[in-house]
């Protein structure tokens, strides 16, 4: 092989040498660049900043708890409510519990204040004296006699009543309430200057008297009722 020959083969593999270096620096370059694609984005401050996964996922997170504390804040309500609810339920057991005790004590004679009128026993009995209109009044009130009953009352307070009749689910309360009551006792009889009786009503024994009054009307004892 002469000088000449010998040269152009040394040019030829440096040459050959030189790409595969390109080539193969090449790959090196690719095969780094994937791997930073693979790792989390670190910043300035030396963190890794979340990927997409990453941040959807504290998302997810975020919803959640805020979720749950509204759910934690709902029950916190409902439980007080529930105990608000209870001792409404406890006091009106208690007021319930209290009538029927009245009612048993009244039922029983020796429990009973003097001229005491059960309204299981009443009966009409006109309205000649006061005496009878409240019997008649009882009456009415045990059979859930509206006429009667207006018939038992002044025309101011009949008409007052009256009134709320015009509702007929105002009347059926009213009757319903009317039913705890057991009776009356009349008691300390005065008589007004006007020509009225006025009386001291004991409906439940050992409960607070109430103060009615009656009128003469044409010849007939109306009371005069505040309903």
């Amino acid at each position: 092989m002469n000088a000449r020959g010998a040269v152009t083969t040394c040019s030829l593999v440096i040459c050959v040498g030189s790409v595969w270096a390109v080539f193969a620096q090449r790959q090196q370059l690719a095969i780094v660049r994937a791997g930073r694609q693979q790792l989390p984005i670190t910043t300035d401050e030396g963190y890794a900043a979340p990927t997409a996964g990453q941040s959807q996922e504290r998302q997810s997170d975020s919803t959640n708890s805020e979720e749950l504390l509204r759910l934690r804040s709902e029950v916190t309500r409902l439980n007080a409510r529930k105990r608000e609810l209870t001792g409404i339920v406890e006091e009106n057991q208690r007021l319930r519990t209290q009538l029927e005790n009245s009612r048993t004590n009244a039922a029983g004679d020796s429990q009973l204040p003097e001229g005491y009128i059960r309204k299981t026993q009443a009966h009409f009995a006109g309205y000649s004296t006061p005496e009878n209109t409240f019997q008649s009044l009882l009456c009415a009130l045990r059979d859930h006699d509206g006429p009667m009953l207006l018939q038992s009352l002044t025309p101011g307070a009949a008409q007052r009543l009256q009134a709320r009749f015009q509702d007929p689910s105002q009347e059926t309360q009213f009757f319903k309430d009317m039913d705890a009551m057991p009776g009356l006792a009349l008691q300390n009889r005065k008589e007004q200057p006007d020509g009225s009786v006025q009386f001291e009503v004991e409906i439940v024994p050992g409960m607070p008297k109430q103060t009615m009054r009656l009128q003469m009307i044409s010849g007939q004892w109306k009371l005069n009722a505040p309903f």
